[in-house]
């Protein structure tokens, strides 16, 4: 379980990834043509020409783009979010392997909500991750393996949520029990989750939180200052909101 640690929230806008690379390659054409083949992307939206190297197109009104960063990742940072991973021992090498990495942003526009502009950005990065020398993504703080990133994006066409391409599920020990919060809410204009000094397990901590940002997210759930939700073995989740402990800003309290 990892340590406290306090994390900033994004402010909404152009949505980011990193896809990390062994290697200053960019295979321009496989991109595209991944695109096309998996998710139906790119073909006619394209708006560069192939001379500048970059991949932008248009899709339902919002601009992705990819541009090769002939460097790696400043002042540390993947090597940083890759030790939050603790479901991927070998994050931090693969980190501390890259010498170059893509650089992968959407920009909602009009109508496209962050949900969309969220999807369109899983899907880019999902094709990257086929790129030559993928060693990861960073993605809601922390580094995810392609393998996985790719598998998670897949639900889409499942019609579910790639939650876990999306938001972080964090957990920490407090002298009175096992705190837990999420990190990525921000980026759908919602405040951030936490849990604080429970006596349940942490898997049960995070199975809550999962739950809860899959319903917020397909707008099956609003929070609400004194509202009590129901786990699932029953028991009350009083809901409470305050000055984020994990997190900046304000978060909703779980008392779970």
């Amino acid at each position: 379980m990892e340590e406290k640690k306090t994390v900033a929230g994004a402010a909404g806008g152009t949505l980011v990834n990193f896809v990390l690379l062994e290697q200053p390659v960019f295979d321009r054409e496989k991109l595209l043509r991944d695109l096309q083949s998996e998710w139906a992307l790119a073909g006619n939206g394209e708006k560069e020409a192939p001379a500048t190297g970059n991949v932008v197109f248009d899709d339902h009104g919002m601009i992705a783009a990819v541009a090769l960063i002939d460097a790696s990742v400043p002042e540390g940072e993947a090597e940083q979010q890759a030790k939050t991973n603790y479901w991927w021992p070998q994050a931090v090498q693969a980190a501390a392997a890259h010498k170059a990495h893509l650089l992968i942003t959407v920009l909602p526009q009009g109508q496209a909500s962050p949900v969309e502009a969220a999807k369109l950005l899983t899907k880019v990065s999902a094709a990257a991750c086929a790129q030559p020398g993928a060693l990861g993504v960073m993605a809601a703080g922390t580094l995810l393996a392609p393998d996985f990133y790719r598998v998670v994006a897949d639900t889409m066409k499942e019609d579910v949520l790639p939650i876990l391409n999306w938001v972080y599920f964090g957990l920490w020990q407090s002298e009175q029990g096992v705190c837990a919060y999420t990190y990525g809410l921000q980026d759908f204009e919602l405040p951030e989750l936490e849990i604080l000094h429970s006596a349940r397990r942490p898997v049960e901590l995070r199975d809550l939180l999962a739950n809860l940002v899959m319903d917020l997210l397909e707008g099956d759930l609003e929070l609400a200052e004194g509202q009590v939700l129901a786990a699932g073995d029953g028991v009350p989740v009083p809901v409470s909101r305050s000055a984020g402990v994990a997190v900046e800003g304000e978060s909703f309290k779980l008392g779970f």
